[in-house]
């Protein structure tokens, strides 16, 4: 599910960026970051394409307009069709590995706004080992906008891959977003700037080693009584 709401500018964080993980509850935990600012080493980002005269080239810096601190991605794609340039935010993951099971829940959301041409497209974006997602969705708007994307789903549509491996020996997931460049005319180059990013994952609560450690102790200890 994707949803899309006008906003004013918002007050920024200071600081580059905020990653936590809270125990929700007794059988959920929630696994969260947020970033701001927008620092280029923060992030990485790559252009994907049909071939590689589609693949352009493309840059992500911050530049703050009339808006503060926020991120403008620009992308040039010289075979004038299709390249999608993703952005991946590298300070933070989610580690399967550490929570078995497809998670219950990811909701990202983000600030956008086109700065030049206005049929370039934004979405969620995700990459876990080689493989990188980009949710295609027709959303964006020369007027600065909130977007939010609830469920896996969302996140990978469009793109024709499978979800994520969520097993014990999958690779972490890595978040960000994307901007399409569909233009028919090769070499124009395409900008948009976004801003208050943010991403959360609810997984399932495991035993740490020490609460098992404190659990196996009791009942050795019984055991050697017995025996004795």
């Amino acid at each position: 599910m994707s949803s899309k709401s006008t906003s004013p500018n918002r007050t920024r964080c200071v600081g580059s960026f905020v990653a936590v993980a809270v125990v929700a509850n007794a059988d959920a935990q929630v696994f969260s970051a947020s970033d701001s600012v927008f620092a280029p080493a923060s992030w990485s980002v790559s252009v994907l394409g049909a071939s590689v005269t589609k693949a352009g080239s493309a840059s992500q810096v911050v530049n703050g307009f009339a808006t503060g601190s926020n991120a403008l991605l620009s992308s040039i794609n010289p075979g004038g069709a299709d390249a999608w340039t993703v952005s991946i935010y590298e300070n933070f993951y989610y580690d399967p590995s550490l929570t078995p099971g497809t998670p219950s829940s990811v909701t990202l959301t983000f600030d956008s706004r086109w700065v030049t041409q206005n049929f370039s497209r934004v979405g969620p974006a995700m990459r876990q080992g080689g493989a990188v997602w980009a949710g295609y969705q027709p959303l964006n708007s020369n007027s600065w906008a909130t977007y939010s994307f609830s469920g896996w789903v969302a996140m990978v549509s469009g793109t024709g891959l499978p979800l994520p491996d969520f097993s014990a020996t999958a690779a972490p997931i890595y978040f960000g977003f994307y901007q399409r460049n569909g233009g028919t005319v090769p070499g124009v180059g395409y900008q948009s700037e976004f801003a208050n990013f943010s991403v959360s994952v609810t997984a399932p609560v495991v035993p740490a080693p020490m609460a098992l450690l404190l659990w196996v102790a009791p009942a050795a200890a019984r055991t050697r009584r017995r025996a004795s």
